[in-house]
């Protein structure tokens, strides 16, 4: 279990470091953020066609070969990205954003193996699933509350030299990938399976959808979440579509480190009450609790005003920021509950675990090759529509767009109440 929460912690505190100057080459290399958006969301949709490819492949060879192989690959390509911005992307090189793109979106993949490589320990060992559950939901938190803040502290004192932070966030990579190649493999032998061709299909994640009412419904919801997602990494990668990443509203490198790290620690603090809301409310009210937050999320970023000219930032202290802050714990836990949702639906319909996770991330990978090519026409269209450029002016469409997916999922989700119980059935006479 110490492998794997060493290489989630190096692996979100990698990505992390670097994610905003990565952002910043993007800015730098196009004229404007209409055709950055556009650009963008056409090689976000290619990189993901390719995932959606491969994805099948590895999660068929990983049941073969084991999880080991597969996770030193993905970790080979995270180190891939971080060379490409280092020294391709700082330079503005379209190309090089480009193939970084690619090796991130295939090294994404890694989640997808790890939470196998837990289900393999719950084989082995449940106390130690158990724990490997609880830490891998604080790593990402955790590396959030401090690997921006380092990264902007690096590009401070290096006097805005954007190599220094991907050099780090190289370093950090190349200990993942060692502790990869050094770490034991999870999956028995006795529990691999032959590899056959047929597992690798593109579409199987087809069969999700005629397993029965309560699966399908789940995936459809899962879909509409990723399709929603989605769109915050793709509109200039969440520089205009949150209010914390504007580059419209002129935050810097270091006031949207900041941001991160506060909303990282938020997560961390109310990490703790989702298994008591499990167990208060049920799996589906914690889910739908979530998705409320996110609806209070979505209201005040929508309304948040344009920036006057010659103002240089909208400040941390604007109620419109404070007043999305509080949510950030529900919207995020919301994803793992769902997962878990998902997962026992799916064990229910017959799958088994790697089948399942295979078919999840394919399902996923849809969404991501579509989304993009959308979003970023909506955020385009905002920006001809806007006299300013700026502000809820440019963003309110995405808002629109976001609002009516979650509200959809939310009514998809609600008529599974049958099927999950509105409590579990210790709770339920507590009341």
């Amino acid at each position: 279990m110490r492998v794997l929460t060493s290489r989630y912690l190096l692996r979100a505190a990698s990505e992390l470091l670097v994610r905003n100057v990565n952002d910043s080459c993007w800015m730098l290399a196009f004229d404007s953020a209409a055709s950055q958006a556009i650009v963008r969301g056409q090689i976000i949709s290619a990189m993901e066609v390719l995932t959606f490819l491969v994805t099948p492949v590895l999660t068929a060879a990983s049941d073969t070969v084991g999880r080991k192989p597969v996770l030193v690959l993905c970790a080979l390509l995270n180190l891939g990205y971080q060379l490409c911005g280092l020294f391709l992307g700082v330079g503005g090189s379209v190309a090089g954003l480009a193939a970084g793109q690619f090796f991130y979106s295939m090294s994404n993949q890694v989640q997808v193996f790890q939470r196998a490589a837990m289900g393999d320990l719950y084989l082995q060992e449940p106390a130690e699933y158990a724990k490997a559950l609880s830490t891998s939901e604080l790593c990402y938190p955790l590396s959030k509350m401090v690997a921006p803040l380092f990264g902007a502290f690096l590009l401070r004192q290096a006097a805005g030299n954007m190599r220094v932070v991907y050099w780090v966030g190289t370093a950090l990579a190349a200990a993942d990938t060692l502790i990869s190649v050094l770490g034991p493999e999870t999956l028995a032998a006795e529990d691999r399976k032959p590899f056959k061709i047929t597992q690798t299909h593109p579409l199987s994640f087809v069969k999700i959808f005629t397993a029965g009412k309560k699966l399908r419904r789940l995936a459809i919801v899962q879909l509409l979440g990723d399709a929603s997602d989605s769109g915050w990494g793709t509109i200039p990668a969440e520089q205009v579509a949150t209010i914390h990443r504007s580059s419209a509203l002129g935050w810097s490198v270091a006031q949207r480190a900041q941001w991160d790290s506060i909303t990282g620690l938020i997560r961390v603090l109310s990490t703790p009450s989702v298994s008591w809301c499990v167990a208060r409310f049920g799996q589906l009210n914690t889910w739908l609790i979530g998705m409320w937050a996110y609806v209070l999320h979505i209201v005040p970023m929508a309304l948040m005003p344009s920036v006057a000219a010659g103002q240089a930032s909208l400040p941390l202290s604007d109620w419109h920021v404070l007043a999305a802050l509080p949510t950030h714990g529900p919207i995020m836990h919301r994803v793992s509950v769902e997962r878990v949702m998902v997962a026992s639906a799916g064990v229910e319909a017959g799958f088994a675990q790697g089948e399942l996770l295979g078919m999840s991330a394919n399902l996923k990978t849809m969404a991501h090759v579509l989304a993009p090519l959308l979003w970023s026409r909506v955020y385009a269209f905002g920006v001809r529509r806007s006299a300013t450029g700026t502000g809820a002016a440019v963003a309110f469409p995405f808002y629109v767009g976001v609002m009516l997916m979650t509200v959809t999922r939310m009514a998809i989700a609600g008529t599974l109440a049958a099927e999950f119980g509105q409590l579990p059935e210790g709770a339920r006479g507590q009341r």
